[in-house]
């Protein structure tokens, strides 16, 4: 099978590589078996049965790196379906992106209550990044959070990405009453309100 896989009518043949694939499973050869899945989505981008086995084994092995990657690679494609039951929930924030005037604690949580690791430096974050344990406190300035949600076996959400502009201002000018500029007959209590 390897000889016919190697020949010019062999090389896109994905039955020939789908029993090559079956075999070395047998074989118990993953490192060759993972090869020809790889191949065969070479050849045939969108294959429902590689792309399903290839996300299985990557699950099954506990490579939640290379099964983040794949499912990135075939983020917004039709081979997305195939990946949907091994995608991990962006996490979410307690406030949207925007302009504020006063500082903010941001509160991020993860739907399946996965470990969040962010960053404030607009980096993408990692397991290597900060790991969120209580609300960020964000002060003056403008600031961009990136998160993601992480599995037990290392499969990472999407990035959630909001970015927050944070500008301190002076509060309104106090208002006089009674108003300035009138006479008055009689003494005036003056109230200040703001």
């Amino acid at each position: 099978l390897e000889k016919a896989a190697a020949s010019s009518s062999g090389r896109k043949n994905i039955n020939l590589k789908f029993m090559l694939y079956d075999c070395y499973i047998s074989e118990g050869n993953n490192t060759k078996a993972v090869e020809m899945l790889t191949e065969i989505l070479s050849y045939e981008k969108n294959n429902e049965k590689a792309l399903t086995a290839l996300a299985a084994y990557y699950s099954s092995s506990k490579n939640g790196d290379k099964l983040t990657e794949l499912i990135r690679t075939y983020k917004g494609t039709d081979g997305e379906k195939y990946l949907k039951s091994y995608m991990v929930t962006s996490p979410t924030a307690s406030d949207a992106a925007g302009n504020y005037t006063k500082a903010l604690d941001l509160e991020i949580t993860s739907p399946d209550g996965y470990a969040i690791y962010y960053t404030l430096d607009g980096s993408n974050p990692t397991v290597k990044s900060t790991l969120y344990t209580a609300m960020i406190h964000l002060v003056k300035g403008t600031t961009t959070v990136k998160a993601v949600a992480v599995n037990n076996i290392g499969t990472a959400s999407d990035i959630l990405e909001l970015k927050y502009v944070i500008e301190y201002k002076a509060p309104d000018a106090p208002e006089l009453s009674p108003a300035t500029g009138k006479t008055y007959e009689e003494g005036q209590k003056i109230t200040i309100t703001n």
